[in-house]
């Protein structure tokens, strides 16, 4: 789905002057984050952490779900007020959580966005249905800030957002973030997978790894931006460098000192890294 500029959406965007964009397709940013988060459950710590917030062993399948819902992460970036702030300097600066409000409190709204989804197989992820909505929540809250949405509130500048243009379409954006998850996740999609647990615990440690999944996903060293000319299919960006980072991951997670080799895989400073995981709840 173009936008304005004959461009898919975008996820990820830097400006460089004179030379115009360099940028990510929302599907491309939105899959790296994925393939981070699920890389980083390969390390035994983050894996025990996080059965034991579920209260059992997770099965492959079960992992490959969380990261479906990992990837969904930034689905808010679909809405054309966001999209359309980086070509006009004037507009309004639209944010990407939000503005998601409309699509659970106006009902036509929330119905495009329930068969954008297939939320009917997603629903059935889930011990409980509505446990969705919190692993949703627990993903969008991906800023370190928890989201909530009060039915009360008013969602009507946020709606506008949410109507196709002529050109765009949000949500044949968010169905396409659901076509990358099925082609990059297969296991997901299974039959015959034992639910997933929807115990809050299990959200609250979610929430933290997609917050480092985001993170690390946005390392321009390992998932670099590019310019329009050279944009490649989303699931064609996992056949060369992003590679080496599963590689440092699975590395990290085999020493000794796993914290010291994490850091110098993902090349951040101490300190940032400390806090992203205290706020993950990992420790």
């Amino acid at each position: 789905m173009a936008d304005a500029q004959g461009e898919p959406f975008w996820g990820k965007v830097e400006r460089q002057g004179a030379d115009g964009l360099r940028f990510l397709p929302l599907a491309s940013h939105c899959l790296d984050v994925a393939v981070v988060f699920r890389a980083l459950l390969e390390l035994p710590v983050l894996r025990r952490r996080l059965e034991s917030a579920a209260g059992r062993p997770l099965y492959r399948a079960q992992v490959e779900r969380l990261a479906v819902i990992a990837l969904l992460h930034d689905v808010g970036k679909a809405n054309l007020g966001f999209q359309g702030k980086i070509f006009d300097p004037k507009a309004p600066q639209i944010g990407h959580i939000g503005p998601l409000a409309p699509l659970f409190t106006e009902t036509i709204l929330n119905q495009k966005l329930a068969a954008a989804l297939n939320v009917d197989r997603l629903f059935s992820w889930f011990v409980l249905p509505e446990a969705l909505q919190g692993f949703l929540l627990a993903s969008w809250s991906h800023h370190g800030k928890p989201v909530r949405f009060d039915p009360d509130d008013r969602t009507g500048d946020s709606r506008r957002w949410w109507q196709p243009d002529g050109n765009r379409d949000p949500f044949q954006a968010i169905a396409e973030l659901t076509a990358a998850a099925r082609e990059a996740f297969p296991a997901a999609f299974a039959e015959n997978v034992p639910p997933i647990p929807g115990v809050t615990r299990l959200q609250h440690r979610v929430a933290g790894l997609v917050m480092l999944a985001d993170w690390a996903g946005s390392h321009q060293a390992f998932f670099p931006l590019e310019r329009p000319p050279r944009l490649r299919r989303p699931e064609s960006r996992h056949q060369r460098r992003p590679r080496r980072w599963h590689r440092r991951v699975r590395h990290a997670g085999r020493t000794r000192q796993p914290s010291r080799a994490f850091r110098e895989a993902l090349r951040l400073p101490t300190t940032s890294l400390a806090g992203h995981t205290r706020r993950a709840r990992l420790r």
